[in-house]
């Protein structure tokens, strides 16, 4: 009976209000979805860095809560697209994936020329049906991934389009397309057009006369942030590290911002809890809570980290990784459970005893967030994601108002009491 009163004692007293304090903040539009455009990530740094400050973290370092490191990254100031005349909506109907600093093209299709056979060119396994496909365009190609099959991928078709002078690639895709932060431009200006939220006009490709398209952007160096803060614990000589990436894809011409709520404001909003929890309850071991920069263009943040410790990583004695963790109600998956079965087998026994997910699954090696580097220097390191109904991932859909948070408090409080056993 003692048992079940603390624990739901533990439970009640926290509540979601600050994960939607920081989440709402962090996906509201004057942080530009926490990317390149109009400096937006670097205000999503500040306003952590001020976070960590009113918690009572400790600073780091010269730069205070800061870590500073140098990347590229390209920039879409503007983008449009018009076909038959029709403007589609940039981030629903279309997403560019930009190639030249600035292009401008006005191209008029005759029905000839929509007739390279894109299945064809995706079911092809010769480079040389593909080049003799692509050399039948004119300067658009338009290619219909919808219907799968392909044996030649995307950079096949690319580099093939550049040989045979395509202007333009129009990919026809599925209306589940997501965006991702380039630091280069590719030579051929590129479109994603989602098929299923086309007007009804425009459904049918041999209709198609003429296809206009503008683009403005620019690639250049960012000076980029990641943000760090220390909990003194009992013994001082180990550290664990609790992370999260605080970047997501920022902002798409003028229409198209990527909030990132699930990916991952949320994450950040459950760092700092974390944070707040070890700041009133002394860990056993230091705790550094860093929110990483540069997560989406490449895991950049993350990787200067490990080459410039703030703590010596043989020191280091854990390290947890939060990334989409809005849901949970069908449980969470761990990356680096099989690489790491006794931390796991710690793990899942917290979940036993008090019951907070459903499931656990088990992963293993994956370069798909922060967690990876310090795996590959040997530190042992975990990232768990959730399970839930909701899909939205890398598109403009991706909003506080859709995010449960149905197992946020559970995550939680699962995530504290592994880093007390351990």
């Amino acid at each position: 009976m003692l048992y079940l009163f603390l624990l739901l004692g533990f439970c009640k007293a926290q509540d979601t209000s600050y994960a939607h304090q920081v989440m709402y903040e962090l996906s509201s539009k004057k942080y530009h979805g926490r990317g390149y455009y109009k400096r937006g990530a670097i205000r999503a740094s500040k306003y952590i860095a001020q976070q960590m400050a009113e918690v009572g973290l400790e600073p780091m370092g010269q730069e205070g809560f800061y870590q500073s490191f140098p990347m590229q990254a390209n920039v879409i100031k503007k983008t449009g697209l018009w076909i038959n005349g029709t403007r589609l909506r940039n981030g629903v109907q279309f997403l560019p994936d930009c190639g030249n600093p600035t292009i401008k093209a006005i191209h008029t299709i005759p029905p000839s020329d929509i007739g390279v056979s894109i299945l064809k060119v995706f079911k092809t396994s010769k480079e040389k049906d593909l080049r003799e496909a692509l050399e039948k365009s004119g300067e658009v190609l338009i290619v219909d991934t919808i219907q799968g099959g392909a044996v030649l991928g995307r950079r096949d078709v690319l580099m093939q389009a550049k040989r045979c002078g395509i202007k333009t690639i129009i990919w026809m895709s599925a209306s589940d397309f997501n965006h991702s932060v380039s630091r280069l431009q590719n030579q051929i200006s590129s479109y994603h057009v989602a098929y299923d939220k086309l007007p009804q006009s425009l459904l049918n490709i041999a209709d198609w006369k003429s296809i206009k398209t503008k683009c403005k952007a620019s690639v250049s160096e960012k000076r980029q942030k990641n943000v760090l803060g220390l909990i003194r614990g009992e013994n001082t000589d180990s550290t664990l590290i609790v992370c999260g990436h605080y970047d997501h894809l920022g902002q798409v011409g003028k229409e198209a911002i990527f909030f990132g709520a699930n990916d991952n404001a949320c994450g950040i909003a459950m760092l700092l809890d974390i944070a707040k929890y070890f700041k009133r309850n002394t860990p056993k071991y230091n705790v550094l809570i860093i929110a990483f920069a540069g997560e989406e263009a490449g895991l950049i943040g993350s990787r200067y980290y490990v080459d410039h410790p703030k703590v010596s990583l043989s020191k280091t004695k854990f390290v947890l990784n939060l990334d989409l963790v809005g849901t949970g109600h069908k449980g969470m998956t761990v990356v680096n459970a099989t690489i790491f079965p006794n931390y796991f087998k710690r793990l899942t026994e917290v979940n036993d005893r008090y019951h907070f997910l459903p499931q656990i699954k088990r992963r293993g090696k994956a370069a798909n967030s922060d967690h990876y580097f310090f795996t590959e220097v040997g530190v042992p390191s975990f990232f768990g994601y959730f399970q839930g109904e909701r899909t939205s991932y890398h598109d403009v859909f991706d909003t506080p108002e859709s995010l449960p948070l149905d197992k946020y408090i559970d995550g939680r409080s699962l995530f504290i009491k592994f880093l007390e056993v351990i």
